[in-house]
């Protein structure tokens, strides 16, 4: 079997905090472009219950360089706040390299929303930092996720993103044990 991307471990899992602040610490990492699709994590957040969404804070970090990534970011934050979200999501834009590590670590879960992508290496970082991972089924780094330590949902399906969702809702106590599988 081919193993393209290798991460060395990070000990820091072992120690690391899970759900500060009594919440689900959930971070979308990428690029502020159309294919990342960071509108279907709203949509699913929308349609859970206000007890399983009150449970959640989600950060969505990307790129917002090019006019492309500008326009993207000011639509995706304008349905954030239309879909009365801006209590649970927060966006950041042009996080530094150097400061990336420290977002996976504080993070629970890793949630990848692409509608299509390659092989996304940011998997392999949140597995690195003990984030559960949840990744679309178009992903080429998707075969890495198993359910001991993450989840799979269908590209560009919402309810199949809340259904994931509410079952790391209902498994909030053994994030951190999944976090180390």
């Amino acid at each position: 079997q081919f193993i393209p991307f290798i991460m060395e471990f990070d000990d820091r899992i072992l120690t690391r905090s899970y759900c500060r602040g009594n919440k689900i610490n959930i971070v979308d990492i990428g690029k502020y472009r159309d294919y990342k699709d960071h509108f279907v994590l709203v949509d699913a957040l929308r349609l859970l219950s206000d007890e399983v969404r009150a449970s959640f804070a989600v950060s969505i970090v990307g790129q917002c360089i090019k006019d492309e990534e500008i326009t993207y970011y000011d639509k995706l934050n304008m349905y954030v706040k239309d879909n009365n979200s801006e209590s649970i999501v927060n966006l950041q834009k042009n996080v530094p390299f150097q400061e990336m590590e420290q977002i996976y670590l504080e993070n629970d879960v890793f949630i990848l929303t692409s509608k299509r992508e390659l092989a996304s290496v940011a998997v392999l970082e949140a597995m690195k930092y003990g984030a559960v991972c949840v990744s679309t089924d178009y992903n080429g780094t998707a075969s890495y996720i198993n359910q001991d330590f993450g989840y799979l949902f269908e590209a560009q399906n919402a309810e199949s993103l809340s259904q994931v969702l509410v079952e790391i809702y209902k498994q909030k106590d053994n994030l951190s044990k999944m976090g180390v599988s």
